[in-house]
């Protein structure tokens, strides 16, 4: 392999891990570029400068402290708007999530009830929402660089001006785009030693790579709020409509494995107030009867295969019982026979 080549490849791969980082690593790995010798001195000079993202604006997590787990893949009632756990968490309001269920450990269940305004078997519903679907993070020390187990959420979809927008949590991660004035950059380099000359334009070049992680997420964000903005304004999984991997990619203008790689570990906040893996608003037809048959069957799991079968085609899947008993399997529901 020549030196041509395995540059290349060491940058694919150097990207690769970029994408796989969450908010805090990432944020890490700026701060680690702008802490650098001569940063400061780039920046003066005008060769850097820090543009905003235009849309972006910010807000509070729902779930500080909290990583969704991989049993989040395939539950479809983080999908659902009208689920009983979406109206709970309404009806309790970030505040008093955070308060008795987050950081509330040493509540009793009643108690939790109380403060929260609901009732003890629906303070139960949501204990149970939480230890099935959410893994509470450990608390100090360094974040992992590329999480193994679950998703961190990167953004928030919210609804304004009767229009889906982004949010973001992470304001180091998302401050904006560093842009590099190439004609300042040779001018600031011509009047330097070589060494110093040479450190400025790998330093420069490091920092438009690095950008590339976030401005690639982003255009993979605002591609799928598009696309899916029906089901974002409703809450209904009805609304979703089947979106591939390689049609986002198509979209952004990147290669359906970088698509991938983006949304393998990622999460986003939905408008109701649950979150979900990035990759289930991109949904095959398959995985859309799959969340609709998950939401249907949490939110009445005493329904036999034959009723959940008319329920699913009254939605427009025509499914088989024997199908609908294999779905349950795959979902984790359990089967109901012939009931």
């Amino acid at each position: 392999m020549g030196l041509k080549a395995r540059g290349s490849l060491a940058g694919r791969m150097k990207l690769a891990r970029l994408f796989t980082l969450d908010d805090e690593a990432y944020a890490g790995e700026l701060a680690a570029l702008e802490s650098e010798k001569g940063f400061g001195a780039l920046k003066a000079a005008g060769v850097l400068s820090l543009n905003a993202f235009s849309k972006s604006a910010f807000a509070a997590r729902r779930f500080p402290g909290w990583r969704l787990g991989p049993p989040a893949e395939g539950a479809g009632e983080l999908l659902d708007g009208a689920s009983r756990e979406a109206e709970l968490l309404k009806r309790i309001g970030p505040e008093r999530l955070k308060e008795c269920f987050l950081e509330g450990s040493g509540l009793s269940r009643a108690e939790k009830a109380r403060r929260s305004g609901i009732g003890v078997e629906e303070a139960k519903r949501i204990e149970e929402f939480l230890t099935r679907l959410w893994v509470q993070e450990e608390l100090g020390g360094a974040a992992p660089a590329a999480p193994s187990v679950g998703f961190s959420v990167v953004a928030g979809f919210v609804i304004e001006d009767g229009r889906p927008a982004l949010r973001f949590f992470h304001r180091e991660a998302w401050k904006g785009r560093w842009r590099v004035d190439q004609g300042a950059l040779r001018v600031w380099c011509g009047s330097r030693p070589p060494e110093e000359a040479a450190a400025a334009r790998r330093l420069a070049s490091a920092l438009e790579f690095t950008d590339r992680r976030k401005t690639t997420l982003l255009k993979v964000l605002e591609a799928v709020m598009e696309a899916q903005k029906g089901w974002l304004l409703s809450g209904d999984p009805a609304d979703m409509v089947p979106l591939t991997q390689r049609s986002v990619a198509a979209a952004v203008g990147s290669d359906p494995s970088v698509v991938n790689r983006l949304a393998a570990n990622k999460a986003v906040e939905l408008p109701w107030g649950t979150e979900a893996p990035l990759k289930q608003l991109m949904p095959s037809s398959k995985d859309l009867g799959k969340n609709v048959l998950a939401a249907l069957a949490m939110d009445a799991p005493t329904l036999s295969d034959e009723a959940l079968r008319t329920a699913m085609a009254e939605r427009g899947y025509a499914l088989s019982r024997r199908s609908i008993a294999q779905y349950r399997v795959e979902l984790g529901l359990g089967a109901k026979g012939t009931r």
